[in-house]
C-alpha cells in the first residue's frame, strides 16, 4: 500500500480478513482505501458495509466514516503527489510552530491521507518541542486516530523529550484491552525510564491501582509481563526485581527472569537460581547463563552444583565452564567423571580448549599416553 500497489495490497488484506483474526477490521478500512485509490468507489463502498457490519465497535469506524466522504477525492487521476507532499511535511521540522502545528493535525485527520504520510505527521510533530504538540501527540497516543496511529503516537509520547509523564502512560495502557497498543506502551515505559509501572506489570500484567479489571487471556498477561522484564534490564537493579522474581510461580516466566538477569549481570542471582529453583529447566539456564561469567566463585558454584546435580544439571554444567574456557575445573571435574557420556562431553569440550590451554592440551596428552 505505502509503495501505491494497491492491487496487490487489496490481495493481502483479503487475507487477513479471511483468517477473522484480531487485524481483520484494520485489513477491511486499509483495503477500501486501495480500492477508493483505484477508483473502484463501489468495490470500496461495499468494503466499508461489510467493516460496520461485521465489527461494529471497531476503532477503524470513524476513519471509515471518513473515507466515505472523502472517497470522490481519490482515484488513480489524483493530482496530489504524496511523496512531494511528505518531503514539504519533513520540511517543517524548524519552522515556526505556531504555523506548522495546525498544519500538521490537519493532515492526521484527513482520510485520504496514507498512513505513511500520517506517520510523517507524527514523526514532525514528535520533534517539535511545545505544549500543542504534545496535547496532539498525546490525543492520538490515547485513541484519538486508529490502532496504528495510536502505537505511532505511543512510540513518540515515550521519547524523553517530549517530557510525557508516567501517569500519562499508565492512564494509555489502563484505558484499553488491544494487547499491542499495551505492548506499545511498556516499550513507552521503557524509554521514559519509568520503572515502577514496568515493575507492577511484570509482576501482574496489570499496573497498581487501575481503575476496574481489564478482561485478558493468560498468555496475553505472560506476554505482557514477559516484555515488562525485558525493559527493567535497562533501569533497575538485580536486588530490585529479585523479590518479583521469587515471588513468580510461571515456569516461562521464571525462564525470562534468568534471561533478564543474565543480560544484567546479576551473578548472585544467577547462583541463587542455579542451587534453589525447583524447575529442572529454570535451574539449568541459569547454570548455563554463569557461562558468560568467569570469576572464582562461579567457578566453584558449578564445581558444588555438578557434585550434587543430576545428570542434566551436569551437562549445563559442562556447557557453562567450556563458555568459561574453564579448563581447569573441567580437568578437574573429567578425572573424577566415569559416565561414559559425560566422559565424552567433557574431553569434547577440552578439545576445543587444547589450542589455546596449556592444562587442557597436557590432559588430552594424558589420555593418549
Amino acid at each position: 500500500m505505502d509503495d501505491h500497489k494497491y492491487e496487490q495490497a487489496v490481495s493481502r488484506f483479503d487475507k487477513t480478513i479471511g483468517q477473522k483474526g484480531s487485524h481483520a477490521d484494520g485489513a477491511l478500512y486499509h483495503k477500501a482505501y486501495c480500492q477508493a485509490r483505484l477508483g473502484q468507489s463501489a468495490e470500496a463502498a461495499a468494503t466499508l458495509v461489510e467493516l460496520k457490519k461485521s465489527y461494529p465497535q471497531s476503532p477503524y469506524l470513524k476513519d471509515a466514516r471518513a473515507l466515505e466522504v472523502d472517497m470522490k477525492k481519490l482515484g488513480p487521476d489524483q493530482v496530489d503527489d504524496e511523496d512531494i507532499k511528505i518531503l514539504a511535511i519533513q520540511s517543517m521540522q524548524n519552522q515556526d510552530p505556531e504555523k506548522v502545528i495546525p498544519l500538521l493535525e490537519a493532515q492526521l485527520g484527513k482520510s485520504t491521507n496514507s498512513m505513511r504520510l500520517k506517520y510523517q505527521a507524527l514523526y514532525v510533530l514528535a520533534g517539535i518541542d511545545n505544549p500543542k504538540a504534545h496535547a496532539i501527540l498525546l490525543n492520538y497516543a490515547k485513541g484519538g486516530g486508529n490502532p496504528e496511529l495510536q502505537r505511532k503516537a505511543i512510540s513518540y509520547v515515550g521519547s524523553r523529550n517530549q517530557k510525557t509523564s508516567a501517569q500519562e502512560l499508565i492512564d494509555i495502557y489502563n484505558s484499553t484491552s488491544d494487547v499491542d497498543v499495551r505492548l506499545s506502551v511498556i516499550s513507552a515505559f521503557g524509554r521514559a525510564g519509568a520503572k515502577n509501572p514496568l515493575m507492577s506489570i511484570a509482576s501482574s500484567g496489570h499496573i497498581a491501582g487501575a481503575p476496574g479489571t481489564t478482561v485478558m487471556t493468560p498468555q496475553a498477561i505472560t506476554l505482557l509481563q514477559s516484555r515488562a522484564m525485558n525493559g527493567l534490564t535497562e533501569i533497575a537493579s538485580p536486588v530490585e526485581v529479585w523479590p518479583l522474581y521469587q515471588k513468580e510461580e510461571n515456569k516461562d516466566l521464571r525462564l525470562q527472569w534468568v534471561s533478564v538477569f543474565s543480560s544484567m549481570g546479576a551473578v548472585d542471582q544467577l547462583v541463587q537460581i542455579a542451587k534453589s529453583d525447583k524447575d529442572p529447566s529454570v535451574k539449568n539456564k541459569a547454570i548455563r547463563a554463569l557461562g558468560s561469567t568467569k570469576s572464582d566463585k562461579t567457578a566453584q558454584t558449578l564445581l558444588d552444583i555438578y557434585n550434587g546435580g543430576d545428570k542434566d544439571a551436569r551437562l549445563a554444567v559442562i556447557s557453562a565452564l567450556g563458555s568459561q574456557q574453564n579448563a581447569d575445573s573441567l580437568v578437574a571435574i573429567a578425572k573424577k567423571e566415569t559416565d561414559p557420556e559425560l566422559k565424552r562431553q567433557l574431553v569434547s569440550r577440552l578439545a576445543d580448549l587444547a589450542k589455546t590451554s596449556k592444562v587442557a592440551m597436557d590432559f588430552l596428552m594424558d589420555i593418549i599416553r
